[in-house]
């Protein structure tokens, strides 16, 4: 897919693959309906108008790049300045659920049944990053890796060019090897970190 010709879902699937964001849709929603509840009237408060810029700064850049047509390169990292929002709202996501639990007694089953999916969920997402450290920018939430590799860009930048470098030198003892490549300036780069 050329970089110049992506279609207008590109941002919100790298978004959704790359990072667990139910939670923060939960906390937009519940923030949206209270604005949606309460009207203009419902503006005039800090939270609430906190609320919205906090809106604009997660959706506000991914629109315009989807209006606008932006030129991306792998996934969404021109957009990644809008991460600490999307935080913020799996936050309020959170702190909502919890509140409505607290509140509600009736919905106790259904909190249960949420962490007993979401824990197993987090302690495998924190498994996999420890796992693949130092390349944890390989690491997608919800696709298994067979069908991350076959349809996603993986390590854009080459940082795994050096490791597999280096164990090439360390398992072969040939006085000249040949190495190829799908691109030549990881390749090349990388070869300047080795020693001759």
């Amino acid at each position: 897919m050329a970089a110049a010709r992506l279609p207008w879902h590109y941002i919100p699937v790298w978004i959704v693959v790359t990072t667990p964001v139910l939670a923060a849709l939960a906390g937009l929603a519940v923030a949206g309906r209270q604005v949606w509840q309460g009207g203009r009237a419902r503006l005039r408060t800090q939270t609430d108008r906190l609320d919205l810029l906090l809106a604009d700064w997660l959706l506000g850049p991914v629109v315009i790049a989807i209006v606008l047509r932006s030129t991306l390169y792998d996934g969404w990292r021109h957009l990644y300045f809008v991460y600490p929002a999307l935080l913020l709202w799996t936050v309020r996501g959170a702190w909502e659920a919890a509140r409505v639990v607290r509140l509600r007694r009736r919905v106790w089953p259904l909190a249960a049944l949420a962490l007993a999916l979401g824990g197993p969920e987090l302690l495998r997402v924190a498994y996999q990053m420890a796992r693949l450290h130092p390349y944890e920018h390989l690491y997608f939430s919800v696709l298994p890796g067979a069908a991350a590799e076959r349809l996603m860009e993986r390590d854009y930048c080459a940082l795994g060019f050096w490791e597999g470098l280096d164990w090439i030198l360390a398992h072969d003892a040939s006085a000249e090897m040949i190495i190829r490549a799908s691109s030549h300036h990881p390749l090349y780069n990388n070869l300047l970190i080795l020693p001759p």
